[in-house]
């Protein structure tokens, strides 16, 4: 049965997920353990995905290191149970006066299409799917 997990991601018979990556046997003596597992402390798929993630860059920051020679402090490899805001992470940013409009970059690229011989209806049907993920999108946006 697919999971759609990472494969770092896997869940408890009690329903908890966790993280696990398997250390690299040649760097087993070094790091003291066949692999490294941290709880996610969550039922949820999602919420499990997005906790792992800076898990796996530390965790290839400390093989990496080890790799390079130096013993690598796992005491340091803590869950960090803050999630960042997507508008103070700077994700999201207002458009700026020089930011062109969807409808300026749609004529630039009807434009250039016809330049390289694509047809009007093909150039007519992609204006038109832009136009619909623009709609859902708003609509996404204002909780319709």
């Amino acid at each position: 049965m697919p999971s759609n997990l990472p494969p770092y991601v896997i869940r408890s018979r009690s329903g908890v997920f966790y993280f696990r990556i398997v250390v690299p046997a040649p760097l087993r003596p070094m790091i003291g353990k066949r692999e490294i597992r941290r709880s996610l402390r969550t039922r949820s798929k999602r919420e499990a995905i997005l906790k792992a993630s800076p898990l796996v860059v530390n965790v290839r920051r400390l093989i990496d290191a080890a790799y390079a020679g130096t013993r690598p402090d796992l005491s340091n490899l803590r869950l960090d149970t803050t999630f960042v805001n997507a508008d103070t992470a700077g994700l999201f940013r207002t458009p700026s006066r020089d930011t062109p409009s969807i409808s300026d970059l749609m004529e630039a690229y009807r434009k250039s299409q016809k330049l390289e011989g694509v047809s009007e209806k093909t150039i007519d049907d992609k204006e038109s799917a832009v136009s619909s993920s623009k709609r859902n999108a708003i609509e996404g946006c204002s909780g319709r």
